[in-house]
């Protein structure tokens, strides 16, 4: 069975308004902190971009348990999946180690979680595979991706096609090469599959 985290659908967000005094309301306020948020993490990537692109990266790697850092990090963003209405599974699996830099994998995962919580409409799934081969391992992302309502009342995905080109995607595909890894993803019209491979 799939660990699951459960979540309930978040309320429709009102734009930003003020009122005639100029002051703003409370869900406006809590409305334009999400954004100047946007805008901080944006600014990050762009530096992450900037350094990866300039090889301006020193590794130093070790044996790390993936599917234990992953689990790790959907308990850190259960709550942000909640607000969105999304759900995260992640398939149990044996434990098996990894050698990549901490910090880059790290960066790599939580990368791949916030492309996912972007796109996705109703839920992400996550496994960890083991290819015919010594020392393979492939970490799989799935996520319901296109128009909604084809046989259920599902939302519609944020930002549509835009949001699997955006820069959350172009710093997963720098962090993957800067790791070394192979990197696969495959668009449908009702889904989005990702692998990295070991």
């Amino acid at each position: 069975d799939l660990r699951q985290h459960r979540v309930r659908r978040p309320p429709v967000r009102e734009p930003v308004a003020l009122s005639a005094s100029g002051r703003i309301d409370r869900n406006g306020l809590r409305a334009l902190r999400d954004d100047v948020e946007r805008a901080r993490q944006i600014g990050l990537q762009s530096q992450q971009l900037a350094r990866l692109a300039n090889g301006h990266v020193r590794q130093s790697p070790e044996r790390i348990e993936l599917g234990e850092l992953l689990s790790g990090l959907l308990q850190h963003r259960a709550r942000e999946a909640q607000a969105r209405g999304l759900q995260m599974l992640l398939a149990p699996d044996r434990p098996i180690e990894v050698l990549a830099d901490a910090s880059l994998l790290f960066s790599l995962l939580n990368t791949m979680l916030s492309w996912a919580l972007d796109c996705a409409r109703t839920k992400i799934e996550l496994s960890i595979e083991h290819p015919p081969g010594p020392g393979r391992v492939r970490l799989l992302c799935r996520f319901d991706h296109g128009p909604a309502g084809r046989e259920r009342g599902d939302r519609p995905a944020p930002g549509g096609e835009a949001a699997l080109q955006s820069m959350h995607w172009r710093l997963l595909e720098h962090l993957g090469q800067a790791l070394g890894l192979a990197l696969e993803r495959h668009i449908r019209d009702s889904g989005v599959s990702f692998a990295l491979e070991f």
